[in-house]
């Protein structure tokens, strides 16, 4: 063989390690950027960011966070995004534990047990407190909408592959679209050392213009009126049976493993109530009870729900009605000092609530027919509730 030809292949194998080389470091910087600029914050744990965006890949944030910090967490809250603003501190001081808030958009309960065994096994935590909304009856499986925030991580199970696969698919991501994401920012980032959620953008326009921001956040009353008078008497098909399904699966799952779960249904706005209040929720509410045993249940038609000013948005309470629920439970305040907001159910009483709930609907359509208009407490009616007004552990 000639000199010639020997250098003809040293040069072209030289420079076919020149291509791989230059081919590598292409992936890695194409790699690279996706994993700085993160725009699904699918990485946040590992660079250690103070806040996630709680719009996108929110639910693998708080499984990374809860695995990576699981000495610190014993105990944790699972809901809906009601949930968010149940103050990790205030649990911590009433039970004794180090709670983290680990609420996710969309609740739903196949969710909540998925996250329970998640946490029970991956995390440790020796203690739950379930937070019912009312409104994750209307779904049962987000999984196939294939929508980030709504997916069920795969580092939240023991599959490596999966794992591999998915931590590639967001650092291989089309730059194009990483670039026309980055200056798509959430108007309010939540902590991820609590999981609480941050409410500051309304809380802020609350309290520069409360009438305006009640006026926005309550438009359509009218509508929803009509639409929860048309349909209380009616059954809606929800995912009733698939929820209180699980729903026991997960008091069998904390029994067997000693886990303590404390459940709860949340308070709800009166204009909330057209998207599930029906026969058929009341007959789940009679499965929570029977299911539980017992729980405490706030989202009757109160004054404290009447009033719009307690809610961010007719969706979802304040965080002041959360400490006021905690306190509740927790004995540091009385349902009589505050409009008789919650009503502790037991076999014993749930028909006779039922039942009143259905009287102040009556009442609510009667009131509505008379007037064109239901009247809700204002800013200066004892039913509004700040976190001043709220008696909690010393």
């Amino acid at each position: 063989m000639s000199n010639s030809t020997e250098n003809t292949k040293i040069s072209g194998r030289r420079w076919l390690l020149i291509f791989f080389l230059i081919a590598l470091a292409g992936i890695a910087a194409f790699m690279g950027f996706n994993y700085y600029a993160d725009v699904n914050d699918y990485f946040a744990v590992e660079r250690g960011k103070d806040s996630y965006d709680p719009n996108k890949y929110a639910r693998a944030v708080k499984v990374k966070y809860t695995k990576a910090n699981k000495d610190s967490i014993d105990a944790a809250v699972v809901g809906g995004s009601k949930a968010g603003v149940l103050h990790c501190d205030v649990l911590d001081d009433f039970t004794g534990m180090n709670y983290y808030n680990f609420y996710t958009d969309h609740g739903n309960f196949k969710d909540y047990e998925r996250y329970i065994r998640f946490l029970v096994e991956k995390v440790g935590v020796k203690e739950i407190t379930l937070h019912i909304s009312s409104s994750e009856v209307r779904a049962y499986d987000l999984d196939p909408r294939n929508i980030d925030s709504f997916k069920f991580p795969a580092v939240a199970g023991s599959n490596p592959f999966a794992i591999l696969k998915e931590t590639l698919g967001y650092l291989t991501t089309n730059v194009v679209d990483t670039v026309k994401e980055m200056d798509d920012t959430s108007a309010a980032r939540d902590p991820i050392d609590t999981g609480e959620r941050n409410w500051e953008v309304a809380i802020d326009a609350l309290e520069t213009d409360p009438d305006a921001f009640v006026k926005k956040t309550f438009s359509g009353m009218k509508s929803a009126m009509r639409n929860l008078f048309d349909q209380v008497a009616q059954s809606k098909n929800y995912y009733y049976d698939e929820s209180l399904g699980a729903l026991k699966r997960i008091v069998k799952y904390c029994d067997e493993n000693d886990v303590e779960l404390n459940v709860f249904i949340g308070a709800a706005s009166v204009k909330e109530r057209y998207r599930w209040e029906c026969e058929d929720f009341y007959e789940f509410i009679r499965g929570v009870v029977d299911t539980c045993g017992g729980v405490w249940d706030f989202s009757s038609y109160s004054d404290i729900n009447m009033n719009p000013y307690n809610f961010y948005d007719y969706r979802h309470y304040s965080d002041a009605i959360g400490d006021l629920e905690l306190a509740i439970i927790y004995g540091t305040a009385d349902t009589e000092d505050f409009g008789n907001f919650g009503t502790y159910l037991t076999a014993e009483n749930v028909d006779d609530y039922i039942e009143q709930r259905r009287e102040d609907v009556r009442e609510l359509e009667e009131e509505f027919e008379e007037n064109g208009s239901i009247e809700l407490p204002g800013m200066d009616d004892p039913s509004y509730i700040t976190e001043e007004d709220v008696p909690l552990a010393s």
